[in-house]
C-alpha cells in the first residue's frame, strides 16, 4: 500500500502536524507579502471597507478590490486546486512523478488556443476560458479513451498522457515559430499570469477547488485502496478500472479550470504533493490537507513576493514558481532516507501484449529501415525548382552537408535511446527519461545567463559552456544521490527539481522577449543545423561505444528493478551498480544534449515504442531502443528539410509527433 512503509526500512519522517504548520507557514508569509504589497499601493493607508465595498472615488481602493485581493485569491485557489490535483493523480497512478500535466491538460488547452486563434478566429468572442477548458477536457476524453482498452491501467494512461502531451506541445511550438506575430499573445497566457481585473475568475476557481476537496474526501478510502496493485484492489471487490476512471475525473477538475481562467501554472501540483510526503504526511487523508496548502502557500509567496520584489514590474508567477519550489524540494531531497519519497513500482516495465518478437528478426528490419532511411535522407531533398534525387557528381557535392547532419541525428538517436530504457529500467519508472538526471537542464541553466550577459556566442563556445553546465549539475545530483546508494526515487525527483528550475528561467527570459535567447530556443527544438564535419568522427564513436557497452550492464538492468532485496540475493553490488549504469546514462545524455539539444520524445518514448513492438530482455531492448531513436531522428530530420522548404522545421518537433502517433497507433492495435 502506497501509504505503510515497507519492513525492513528505517524512514526519518516528521509527524503530519508539522507538515501543516509549514504549510501554514507559507500561506501566512505569503499573506504578509499581500498585506505589504497593500500597503505600498496607498501609503496613506487603506480603510477595511477594501475588503467588501470600496470607495468608487478612491483609485487605491478600487485597485486593491479587484486586483490585488483577487490576485491573492487566485493564487491561493490554483495552488491548492493544482496541489490537491497531484495528490490524487499520483495516489491513483501510483507514480511520484505524476502531476496534471501528466495527462496533457496544459498541452490540449495550448493547443486549443492556437488553432482557434490561427483558422477559428471568431470562436474566441467570449473569450480565451472556453476554448482552453475545451482543449483540455478533449485530451482527457482521449486519453481515457486509449486508456479503456488496458482497464485504466496506470501505465498506460500516464504514456497516453505523456504521448499526447508531447505531441500536442511539439505542434504548438511549430505553429508559434511559423505565425510569431499572431500567436506572439499566446506567450503571456501560458506563462500563467496572476493579474486579475475582476472576481470571477477567483469565484470560479475558489468553487471548483472547494467541490474538488468534498469529492476527494468522500473517495478517501477509495483512494487508499488504489495505492494498492490491480489484483488486491479485485480482492476488496472493486473494478479497478471503473475505480480509478472515477477518481482521474476528479483530479482534473482544478488544472483544466486553472488553465482556462489564468493559463498554465506548473510544477505547483507535483511540488505541493512531493513536499507533502517529504514533510511527513504519509497517509492519503493527511496528503489531501497538506498538498494543497503546500502548493497554495508556494504560489501565493512566489506571486506576491514578485510583486514585492520588482513593484510595477508584472512576471507571470505561472513561469517562476519553480525558482521557489525547486531549491526547497532538492532541500528536503537531501534530507530524506531511501522509501521516503514516494512508491515507485519495483518491476521491469513490461506492456504484455500477448506476443514475443524474435530479437534478430527485429534488429534485421530495424536494419533494413535504416538503410532506406539513410537513402531517403542522403539522397532526396527539395530545390526551388521541386524534387530531386542526387546522383553522380550532385551526390559528392551535398555529401559534405547532408552526411554530419545524417549522423548527428542517428548519433543523438541511439544515445538518448539507450540512456532511456535504462533509467526506466533502474527506476522502475514510466516517467523516467535521460532528461531527469538534470544534464540537460545544467546544460540550459549555464547558457541562458552565458546568452544574456555575454556577447554572441559561437558554437564551439556554447558547447563549452553547456558542457560545463551539464556535468557540473550532473555531480551535484550524485552528489545529493550518495547518500541513499543512488536510491531512484530521490535521483529522479532532484532531476524533475533541476529540470523545472531550468524551464522557469527559459520562460523568464522567453517571456521579456530577449532576441538573445532564440538561440538557445533553436537548439533545445533538436535541430541538427549546425553540426559541423569535424564532429562526425567523435558523434559515431561515442553512439558506437554505447552499443557495445550494454551487455556490459545488462545483467544489472534486469536485476535491479526487481528490488534491492533480490538484487542482495544475486551478489549485484546495488550501489556500484547503479551508479554506473547512471553515470553510463547521463554521458550519453549529456554528449547527445551538446551535440543536438535535449530531445525530451527520443529517451522516453523509443524504449516504450520498443516493448510494445513484442522484444523482451533488458540488454536487447536497450539496443533496439537506441537503434529505433536513430532511425527516428534521421526521417524526422529529413522531413524537417523538406516539409517547409526553404525553411526548416526541428528534428525534435517532427520525431515527437512521429514517435507518438506510431505509439497511438501501437496502443490502439494492441
Amino acid at each position: 500500500m502506497a501509504d505503510v512503509v515497507r519492513t525492513g526500512e528505517r524512514v526519518e519522517s516528521w509527524p503530519a502536524g508539522r507538515a501543516v504548520v509549514v504549510a501554514g507557514m507559507l500561506v501566512l508569509a505569503g499573506s504578509a507579502l499581500m498585506l505589504l504589497n497593500l500597503s505600498r499601493l496607498a501609503p496613506g493607508g487603506l480603510s477595511w471597507s477594501v475588503f467588501l465595498a470600496p470607495d468608487p472615488e478612491n483609485i487605491d481602493e478600487l485597485v486593491a478590490h479587484y486586483s490585488v485581493l483577487p490576485r491573492f485569491v487566485v493564487a491561493l485557489a490554483a495552488g491548492a486546486g493544482l496541489g490537491l490535483s497531484g495528490t490524487i493523480l499520483q495516489q491513483v497512478l501510483r507514480n511520484p512523478l505524476a502531476e496534471p500535466a501528466t495527462l496533457g491538460l496544459f498541452s490540449g488547452s495550448r493547443a486549443a488556443l492556437v488553432v482557434t486563434m490561427l483558422w477559428l478566429p471568431e470562436m474566441l468572442g467570449a473569450g480565451i476560458a472556453p476554448v482552453a477548458m475545451a482543449g483540455a477536457v478533449g485530451v482527457l476524453g482521449f486519453v481515457l479513451l486509449l486508456a479503456r482498452r488496458h482497464d485504466f491501467s496506470p501505465l498506460f494512461v500516464i504514456l497516453s498522457g505523456l504521448v499526447l502531451s508531447l505531441c500536442l506541445e511539439a505542434f504548438s511550438s511549430m505553429m508559434i515559430l511559423a505565425h510569431f506575430e499572431e500567436l506572439g499573445s499566446l506567450l503571456v497566457w501560458q506563462a500563467g499570469s496572476l493579474e486579475q481585473s475582476t472576481w470571477r475568475p477567483a469565484t470560479v476557481l475558489c468553487l471548483v477547488t472547494l467541490a474538488t476537496l468534498v469529492l476527494a474526501s468522500l473517495l478517501g478510502r477509495l483512494l487508499t485502496i488504489l495505492g494498492l496493485d490491480s489484483d488486491m484492489t479485485r480482492s476488496l471487490g472493486l473494478s479497478p478500472g471503473l475505480a480509478r476512471g472515477l477518481a482521474l475525473a476528479v483530479a482534473v477538475g482544478p488544472p483544466a479550470f486553472v488553465a482556462a481562467q489564468v493559463g498554465i501554472v506548473g510544477f505547483i501540483g507535483l511540488a505541493g504533493a512531493a513536499l507533502a510526503g517529504s514533510l511527513g504526511a504519509r497517509r492519503v487523508t493527511d496528503r489531501l490537507v497538506v498538498a494543497p496548502l503546500l502548493a497554495a502557500g508556494l504560489l501565493v509567496v512566489t506571486d506576491q513576493g514578485l510583486l514585492a520584489l520588482v513593484p510595477g514590474l508584472s512576471i507571470p508567477a505561472g513561469a517562476v514558481t519553480a525558482l521557489l519550489g525547486a531549491p526547497l524540494l532538492i532541500w528536503l531531497v537531501r534530507r530524506m532516507r531511501t522509501g521516503q519519497v514516494g512508491r515507485v513500482d519495483r518491476h521491469p516495465i513490461e506492456i504484455r501484449l500477448g506476443h514475443i518478437v524474435p530479437a534478430g528478426r527485429w534488429l534485421l528490419l530495424v536494419a533494413a529501415l535504416a538503410a532506406a532511411v539513410i537513402a531517403l535522407a542522403l539522397c532526396v531533398g527539395r530545390i526551388p525548382e521541386g524534387w530531386q534525387v542526387a546522383t553522380g557528381k550532385t551526390f559528392g557535392d551535398l555529401l559534405p552537408l547532408r552526411l554530419p547532419r545524417l549522423v548527428a541525428a542517428m548519433g543523438a538517436g541511439i544515445m538518448l535511446g539507450i540512456a532511456g530504457s535504462q533509467m526506466q529500467r533502474l527506476t522502475g519508472n514510466a516517467m523516467a527519461s535521460p532528461e531527469l538526471l538534470g544534464v540537460s537542464s545544467g546544460a540550459v541553466l549555464m547558457l541562458i545567463p552565458a546568452a544574456v550577459f555575454l556577447p554572441a556566442l559561437g558554437r564551439s563556445a556554447m558547447m563549452a559552456i553547456a558542457a560545463v553546465g551539464a556535468f557540473a549539475f550532473l555531480a551535484v545530483a550524485l552528489r545529493i544521490g550518495r547518500r541513499s546508494a543512488y536510491a531512484p526515487d530521490r535521483m529522479l525527483l532532484t532531476g524533475l527539481a533541476l529540470t523545472a528550475l531550468a524551464g522557469s528561467l527559459m520562460a523568464v527570459a522567453v517571456y521579456f522577449g530577449d532576441r538573445r535567447i532564440t538561440q538557445i530556443l533553436a537548439w533545445m527544438s533538436g535541430s541538427t543545423y549546425s553540426v559541423r564535419p569535424q564532429e562526425v568522427a567523435g558523434i559515431a564513436v561515442i553512439a558506437v561505444s554505447g552499443i557495445c557497452a550494454v551487455p556490459l550492464v545488462g545483467r544489472w538492468l534486469e536485476v535491479l528493478p526487481l528490488g534491492d532485496p533480490v538484487a542482495r540475493a544475486v551478489g549485484v553490488p546495488i550501489e556500484r551498480a547503479r551508479l554506473a549504469v547512471m553515470a553510463m546514462a547521463a554521458g550519453l545524455t549529456g554528449a547527445a544534449t551538446l551535440i543536438v539539444g535535449p530531445l525530451s520524445f527520443v529517451g522516453l518514448m523509443a524504449p516504450h515504442i520498443v516493448r510494445m513492438s513484442g522484444l523482451r530482455g533488458a540488454a536487447v531492448q536497450t539496443v533496439g531502443a537506441g537503434l529505433l531513436g536513430g532511425v527516428l531522428l534521421v526521417f524526422a530530420d529529413w522531413l524537417g528539410r523538406i516539409l517547409a522548404f526553404p525553411w526548416q522545421v526541428p528534428a525534435g518537433h517532427i520525431a515527437t509527433v512521429l514517435g507518438g502517433l506510431y505509439f497511438i497507433w501501437l496502443a490502439v492495435r494492441r
